[in-house]
């Protein structure tokens, strides 16, 4: 065989690569459903925890099923190249799985808010910040409001600048997730 040739002997499956398959599996299905079921609460370590075990499980999964992907013995162009297009190619499927359970998530919350007990309320802008991202920033508000007895804090962005401090606005909640919520402009 030639040393550029583009076949490669695979790897026998043994045991433990079936469990690391299976370990990404979960890894992707534990990150999507953590996203999905929490990130109505505006916690930043959801989308951290998501996109890690996201990541993890097609890469675990890509390096289970081809292992040869991370063999650096064969430095051939079109070995190369091979493992640039899966490489992509699992991206691209990791990418898809957020994007996906992102719209997921937004069509329940807008599920729950519409046909579940909900409660509308008043809320107060108690804060507004500007956040330096790369090349531009970003103004996110923080409201304040009354739900279940409880005061509930979150954040949230107005990117078309159409909150006032201190003001006032209708809000409606979740009674099951009092910290999922919709504005009425």
């Amino acid at each position: 065989m030639r040393k550029d040739s583009i076949l490669i002997k695979p790897k026998p499956f043994t045991i433990k690569r079936y469990l690391w398959v299976l370990l990404g599996l979960v890894g992707i299905i534990t990150g999507s459903a953590t996203f999905y079921l929490f990130e109505y609460r505006n916690i930043h370590a959801t989308l951290i925890i998501f996109i890690v075990l996201v990541l993890f499980g097609w890469l675990s999964i890509l390096n289970n099923i081809f292992p040869e992907f991370f063999d650096r013995t064969n430095r051939s162009y079109k070995i190369i190249l091979l493992k640039i297009f899966a490489c992509i190619v699992v991206m691209g499927f990791a990418t898809k799985n957020i994007m996906y359970v992102t719209n997921l998530e937004k069509e329940r919350e807008k599920s729950i808010l519409a046909n579940e007990p909900s409660v509308i309320t008043t809320a107060k802008v108690v804060n507004i910040e500007v956040r330096q991202l790369k090349s531009s920033t970003r103004k996110y508000i923080h409201i304040q409001y009354i739900a279940n007895g409880d005061t509930v804090l979150q954040e949230m962005a107005d990117d078309n600048n159409e909150f006032n401090m201190l003001k006032d606005y209708k809000l409606k909640y979740s009674v099951k997730y009092p910290e999922m919520f919709e504005i009425y402009k």
